[in-house]
């Protein structure tokens, strides 16, 4: 409490110039200066005034914030001052050690007063009263001219440096710049002025560039802008007639120019600007008409907080709304409604205020912005190629420190999330703010900062290449997975995503690339599967059981060669991706699975590296089945595939009886592998029937193949395709289907049979007329290994190559093999979700 009071009396007594009532302070506003919460540059005399937000009123010494309803100082404000300016020389010291005295009483001067608004004064007789503390300074020796002043938050002594040295103690010196241009030489294409405050050389520094010389490099993300600096954005595209312009940003100053485009580089023809006036959001634009609409937002924004301000427009009609504040409409003037625009999009400032003086803006924003959003479209403010930023000057970056502490644990790396705040990517199996927590994963879920990496793709599909990925979107624009070179943005490449809802499948030879788009969104917070594929320059892309699409290639090439790695989810860095692929936003969602060439990736232990990977959200996490039951991973709600002769939600209940009729649900099946059934199919004849009864018009019934199956290995499959019954066969040469041109999803018994000699074969059903085909190629026999599947499989669309995607939903009996009737209960070698038929 002592230290407090003394540092409100130090205060008191600080250096400090008065005017109407307000003091001001030596200083410049965002570099150093006293005031608590709200900083405001006292224009050509070099110093500053505070002001306080709301709730909140001046305190006497000019710099401190007192709180309206309990009048206490507020000491911890946001932007709390990092230095009184408190000047102290020798003499001054020994004057208030003197009138200190042994007791310690205060003892007044002749000097004070108070000035007009009643405030407490100190003027200039010698009879100040300096607290015993000051006496930091005595024994602080700054060297070169420097003089001691106390940091009253600090409670320690500093100096404050003359022209030509610093550090702490004001021992180094440093280059004093001349007064003219002549022989001062800017680094990096950087411009030479005269500093109108310091009257010497300075450097204007371009886009990715700071420091005295612009010697030093700064990446742009969030950009922080003075009142002098601007960005350089290409015009916009398609905002001809209607637009909507989002900008996210936190003033320090309640005047300054925040957006501007025109038709030329002035507000000679048409244009549009926003910026803060007096505090308040101000919309201009002018379509060529008698008067331009001129909104102004009711609100008046805060000093040193975020604010979103949007900007729409629809021919005439225009309006502006600040944060959640109702929206202020507005209207142009005359017989035009549309805009053109040509000259560059200007961000933080402009490079001639007196060519766009129609705005009544004469100078730059001063603060930070965070994102800039252009019809739905989030502006990479980044310098190009990585970012859309095409040039600047002094554009500093807002986030600049926030990862200095390095409080990221495990192995986890800070980045910059936004302007203020910071993210730690912690390794795989590692979560939490700081990484601290130890996860063990199952189905990967990413956050939007998450990714994992495979190995490259390498030489090994350079013709043919074939992607399918499950996955729950819970946002609509995201990578699922990129695959390309390690050089910048160029070259050969494959990547699938969402853009807008939109699943997006592209990917470039190296002569340009294909776009495959689907013409309606998926829907979020469900799952999905999409296929894509190339063959050469061919493209086709599949989601769920939407049309296939299909693309080519620009060019000449038919190869595809990686030399990067396989990203799952996201990348690590945005620049290592394509500027063709025009996806830089990570995924946020589930990937449950990840097939390529027909081989699923071990999405977690075959992942080489990765980080903010945590758990999707599903029952199976907790692997709630039973009885040796499998938790359905597929499916965005709990199910369990229970083993044969199991049932109940949890597999935990016993299926009484013999169960001689099965029924299956789509996910279910029985297989069967003895030597018995082996010797009755395949080979060089078939003869098979069955009975079932359905009301589903989607479905495998029966499947004969091999271990691994290929797109070329043979096989045979019965199946509903819309109702309709298809018997296919491959016996190597190439597949052979027949369709019936009747439906079979009534709910009655229907009894099929299917005969094969050799490549010809017959499907008879209800001892109807048969309907005959003939595989094509040389070969006779149908060479399988795998056994008999009835009722599905346990990976239908995998197996069966998405010529089905669900299992059989019904009841099967009677099955006969070369005459010899299966037994559905005793025979089967594994099966799961069976039950008696009803």
């Amino acid at each position: 409490m002592a230290w407090f009071c003394w540092s409100l009396l130090v205060c008191i007594v600080m250096i400090a110039s008065t005017v109407n009532g307000q003091r001001m302070f030596p200083g410049q506003c965002g570099m150093s200066h006293p005031c608590a919460q709200i900083c405001k540059n006292v224009p050509g005399m070099g110093r500053v005034k505070c002001e306080c937000e709301s709730g909140h009123i001046l305190a006497a010494n000019g710099f401190l914030c007192i709180s309206e309803e309990d009048e206490t100082i507020d000491i911890d404000a946001e932007t709390s001052p990092t230095e009184a300016v408190v000047t102290v020389s020798e003499e001054t010291v020994d004057k208030a050690k003197d009138q200190q005295g042994s007791g310690g009483q205060e003892m007044e001067g002749s000097g004070s007063g108070t000035d007009e608004d009643g405030e407490q004064e100190t003027g200039s007789g010698e009879e100040i009263h300096v607290p015993s503390p000051m006496v930091l300074c005595q024994d602080f020796e700054c060297q070169n001219g420097g003089t001691c002043y106390v940091d009253v938050v600090m409670d320690k002594a500093m100096c404050r440096c003359t022209e030509g040295f610093k550090g702490d103690r004001c021992a180094e010196s440093v280059v004093i710049p001349p007064t003219t241009c002549e022989g001062f030489e800017c680094q990096n294409a950087g411009t030479c002025y005269i500093n109108g405050e310091t009257s010497r050389a300075s450097c204007h520094c371009p886009l990715g560039y700071e420091g005295e010389m612009c010697k030093q490099t700064v990446a742009i993300k969030f950009p922080s802008f003075q009142s002098h600096s601007y960005m350089e954005f290409s015009s916009p595209l398609g905002l001809y007639r209607t637009f909507q312009v989002r900008v996210d940003f936190k003033p320090e100053t309640l005047d300054g120019l925040l957006l501007f485009c025109g038709e030329q580089d002035s507000t000679d023809k048409d244009y549009f600007s926003l910026g803060l006036v007096d505090g308040k959001m101000q919309f201009k634009y002018d379509l060529g008409g008698t008067a331009p609409g001129i909104i102004t937002s009711a609100v008046t924004v805060s000093l040193g907080k975020w604010h979103t301000v949007t900007i729409n427009r629809d021919n005439w009609d225009g309006w502006i709304q600040v944060d959640q504040e109702k929206p202020v409409k507005g209207k142009s003037k005359g017989l035009y409604s549309k805009l053109t625009l040509r000259s560059p999009l200007y961000l933080g400032g402009h490079s001639n205020y007196t060519a766009i003086s129609q705005t009544s803006i004469s100078t730059g924003f001063s603060g930070c912005v965070e994102r800039l959003v252009i019809n739905n479209v989030d502006s990479d403010m980044r310098l190009e190629p990585r970012g859309f930023a095409v040039g600047g000057v002094d554009v500093g970056e807002c986030s600049s420190g926030l990862c200095d502490e390095g409080m990221c644990s495990n192995g986890g790396s800070c980045v910059a999330q936004s302007a203020s705040r910071y993210l730690c990517l912690c390794p795989l199996g590692t979560a939490g703010p700081t990484c601290e927590k130890d996860v063990l994963l199952h189905i990967p879920s990413f956050n939007g900062s998450s990714h994992l990496v495979h190995q490259s793709l390498g030489k090994n599909h350079l013709s043919f290449l074939e992607i399918e990925v499950i996955f729950r979107p819970h946002q609509p624009t995201g990578m699922l997975l990129y695959s390309g070179q390690k050089f910048e943005r160029a070259g050969d490449f494959v990547s699938l995503g969402m853009s807008e809802g939109h699943v997006e499948f592209r990917f470039d030879c190296g002569s340009g690339p294909a776009v495959l788009r689907t013409t309606e969104p998926v829907s979020l917070n469900e799952w999905h599967i999409a296929i894509a594929s190339r063959t050469a320059r061919d493209g086709t892309l599949q989601v769920d059981k939407r049309r296939v699409l299909s693309g080519m290639a620009e060019g000449a090439f038919t190869q595809l060669t990686f030399a990067g790695d396989l990203y799952i989810g996201g990348v690590d860095d945005a620049s290592h991706v394509s500027k063709k692929a025009e996806m830089s936003t990570s995924f946020v969602g589930d990937i449950q699975k990840v097939i390529i060439n027909d081989k699923p990736l071990d999405l977690i232990d075959d992942a080489i590296r990765g980080a903010n990977v945590m758990n999707a959200d599903h029952p199976c996490v907790d692997q709630p089945c039973q009885n040796r039951g499998e938790c359905a991973a597929q499916h965005a709600t709990y199910s369990c595939q229970c083993p044969l002769w199991y049932q109940g939600i949890n597999c935990e209940e016993d299926i009484e009886g013999i169960v001689e009729v099965p029924s299956f649900q789509g996910s279910s099946y029985l297989r069967f592998t003895s030597d018995w059934v082996l010797k009755r199919v395949g080979g060089q004849d078939d003869n098979i029937q069955l009975e079932f009864r359905t009301w589903s018009s989607d479905g495998l019934i029966l499947w004969m193949g091999r271990d691994v199956m290929k797109s070329t290995s043979d096989f045979m499959a019965l199946g509903l395709d819309n109702g309709m019954l298809k018997w296919s066969y491959n016996l190597g040469g190439g597949p052979v289907s027949i369709l019936t041109n009747q439906t079979f999803n009534d709910g009655e018994w229907h009894t099929v049979s299917m005969q094969r000699q050799g490549a010809s074969g017959t499907l008879m059903i209800d001892q109807r007329e048969g309907l005959m085909a003939t595989a094509p190629g040389p070969m006779k026999s149908l060479d399988i290994n795998n056994g008999l599947y009835l009722g599905g499989m346990k990976d239908v669309a995998e197996l069966s190559f998405k010529r089905y995607t669900i299992g059989f939903l019904g009841c099967i009996r009677n099955v006969m093999l070369e005459g010899d009737k299966l037994d559905l209960y005793q025979d089967p070698s594994e099966g799961r979700n069976v039950n008696h038929c009803a």
